[in-house]
């Protein structure tokens, strides 16, 4: 028989467990997808094709994220990575942003286009990783109709990946965004998902 501290260090146990058996289901369920919407400067910018909402039927809000270019190179050739990868590519997974005819023109020939896949499918792997620190989070609000976007609140990261600054918009500054660009290319990933 168990004595009294015995009794409660194992109770303290089985609550434990309770409790990751109750939540870890919960974090899968809730977990982001991170889709590669374009690059800028030495960063690749993502969207949580999770966490697109449509407040009404002309706007989208949807969270953002960047990563450096070296960090996505960094993680690229890790065991999990490289098998992850190559499981998406084994069953046709083929990244959105391959669906935009103006960012397919990006790539002059079929051979490079296929190697621009592997890529994406690698970068976004990369980017759903949890050890994988980002340069920065965005919630993003686009006007469909209008053309145009607007940041409501922003996050950037040190190095380390702890948070370094935040930012809440209370009256977010929309901006259009031109044909062809990185912003363009979200609105047309997430504008038509219903």
């Amino acid at each position: 028989m168990l004595n009294v501290t015995e009794s409660r260090g194992f109770m303290k146990h089985i609550r434990i467990g309770l409790i990751l058996f109750v939540l870890l289901p919960l974090t899968s369920a809730f977990a982001a997808d991170w889709q590669y919407y374009g690059s800028r400067n030495d960063s690749s910018s993502f969207f949580d094709a999770e966490s697109v909402l449509h407040p009404d039927k002309d706007t989208v809000r949807v969270w953002v994220k960047d990563i450096s270019n070296k960090t996505l190179i960094e993680y690229r050739n890790r065991k999990q990575v490289i098998h992850d990868s190559g499981t998406k590519l084994a069953t046709g997974y083929l990244p959105a942003i391959f669906q935009i005819e103006s960012y397919k023109r990006v790539y002059h020939s079929n051979s490079e286009m296929q190697d621009g896949i592997v890529d994406t499918i690698v970068a976004e792997v990369t980017a759903n990783g949890s050890e994988v620190h980002s340069n920065s989070l965005a919630l993003i609000e686009i006007d469909c109709k209008g053309k145009q976007f607007a940041m409501l609140s922003l996050i950037t990261y040190k190095k380390d990946g702890d948070i370094d600054k935040t930012e809440e918009h209370q009256r977010p500054l929309y901006m259009h965004y031109p044909p062809d660009s990185v912003g363009e290319w979200l609105s047309m990933l997430v504008c038509t998902k219903r």
